[in-house]
């Protein structure tokens, strides 16, 4: 039964594209933590997406300079 299963997830994955993420997409996420840290400080659901939003920008800032710099 678990073989069966494995089968039918392995398929449906293909053919859903679950699990297939465009490589630099992670690559700036894990660059935006680890300059910044994982945990957002503000409480409500707005402050909390305008602060994800502040350190993308951030980030954005910071390697537009550093590759102005090059």
């Amino acid at each position: 039964m678990k073989k069966r299963h494995r089968r039918y997830q392995k398929k449906w994955r293909k053919r859903v594209g679950h699990g297939d993420r465009w490589p630099m997409t992670e690559g700036i996420f894990s660059d935006v933590k680890r300059k910044f840290g994982e945990n957002i400080v503000s409480t409500k659901k707005g402050n909390m997406v305008f602060e994800a939003i502040q350190r993308f920008w951030a980030y954005d800032v910071i390697s537009s300079y550093a590759l102005q710099k090059m």
